[in-house]
């Protein structure tokens, strides 16, 4: 009777591990702004006006890890 083969567990990537933190502070770092600007909404603050900016960069930096890492992802097929 033929057993199943058995399977290597993968080891972690370290460069996909890597990445995925990098997109995870990315989004935080968006939720976070984005919630400064809700703040100042409901409290009718001139300086939401200033947040505009750093929402722009902080939706950037967060589509470029995201995108980095599935780039990674699918070259390296480390999942």
């Amino acid at each position: 009777m033929d057993s199943a083969p058995i399977t290597e567990v993968a080891e972690q990537c370290p460069e996909r591990e890597r990445l995925l933190r990098e997109w995870t502070q990315c989004g935080r770092r968006l939720t976070n702004v984005l919630d400064q600007q809700l703040a100042a909404l409901k409290n009718t603050d001139q300086n939401s006006i200033d947040l505009d900016e750093e929402i722009s960069m902080a939706k950037r930096a967060e589509n470029e890890a995201c995108r980095a890492y599935y780039d990674h992802v699918g070259s390296h097929d480390c999942v």
